[in-house]
């Protein structure tokens, strides 16, 4: 691949060409079997990459949202053995109250966890308020 053609390319494919530029290069695609298969390459090579950095940054949140979900469960457990400190107790409450999404997760933690009792007095008083 010619390295004078990569910023046309990439121009092309970003839209930034119009007009007789559009047309001087789709002319250009038609006439040249070489600036043809140049072109080619270089849109597999671009969406390759894309797909890629996609791939990357799916793994990295999907990574994200486990190491979050783990913190949680550390956190909820802390709160239901009754390890957390009077302030760190409140400030989870208080969390439990304006925080819907928590809310729902502590919630589902304590359906699936075995041997719990009941609902907390914060989600009984969520529940009849909500």
């Amino acid at each position: 691949m010619k390295k004078e053609n990569i910023p046309l390319f990439d121009q092309y494919l970003s839209g930034e060409l119009s007009g007789q530029a559009k047309a001087d290069f789709e002319a250009r695609l038609e006439a040249s079997e070489e600036f043809r298969k140049e072109f080619r390459a270089f849109k597999i090579s671009v969406e390759a990459m894309i797909e890629l950095q996609y791939a990357q940054a799916e793994a990295q949140g999907q990574k994200l949202k486990k190491d979050a979900d783990t913190a949680g469960l550390a956190h909820f457990r802390k709160y239901q053995a009754g390890e957390m400190n009077e302030e760190e107790k409140q400030a989870f409450e208080e969390r439990l109250k304006d925080d819907q999404l928590l809310a729902y997760q502590y919630k589902k933690y304590l359906a699936e966890s075995p041997g719990q009792v009941g609902i907390p007095k914060i989600f009984s008083v969520k529940i009849i308020l909500g």
